[in-house]
């Protein structure tokens, strides 16, 4: 058989992803180090003929993979805490290569391929936003307030 004869593995790569910046109340030593309406981050995107999920949480990393009906459920969901939603093209030049620890932050960062020392949520907003990141949803007064000042304070 030649080299490279028989079946191919297509390849595919989610080009879009949307970022999801959660606010949420205090519930771990850490959360003492962000702003309440910028606590936690996480990323889902489209990909053929699903939707797919990736959130680095406390104790464990979950992909969750989602037909249609279950996307609409679990957006749904998420809206109830969320800040904001921005979506961004998946980034050319890759990222940082050396990576301290696996938080939300440093996940969404490396999925991305961005080049960024955000180490907050607020901060990775400030960062997407400095690459063309487009919101696309915003919740509530407050949220709405705290968006804005992040903008203005350059994300800290």
């Amino acid at each position: 058989m030649e080299k490279g004869a028989g079946p191919r593995v297509m390849e595919t790569e989610i080009l879009f992803w949307n970022v999801i910046f959660y606010r949420n109340e205090r519930e771990h030593w850490w959360d003492w180090l962000t702003h309440p309406d910028w606590r936690h981050v996480s990323i889902y995107g489209w990909m053929s003929d699903r939707w797919v999920s990736f959130d680095v949480a406390d104790t464990r990393s979950r992909i969750r993979v989602m037909t249609q009906d279950e996307f609409v459920i679990w957006l749904l969901e998420q809206k109830e805490t969320a800040t904001a939603i921005v979506k961004i093209p998946t980034q050319k030049g890759g990222g940082i290569p050396a990576r301290m620890g696996l938080w939300c932050v440093n996940g969404v960062k490396h999925v991305l391929g961005l080049r960024s020392s955000a180490l907050r949520p607020r901060a990775l907003f400030r960062d997407l936003m400095a690459n063309d990141a487009e919101v696309i949803f915003t919740n509530g007064n407050e949220s709405e307030r705290s968006f804005r000042e992040c903008r203005a304070e350059g994300g800290a």
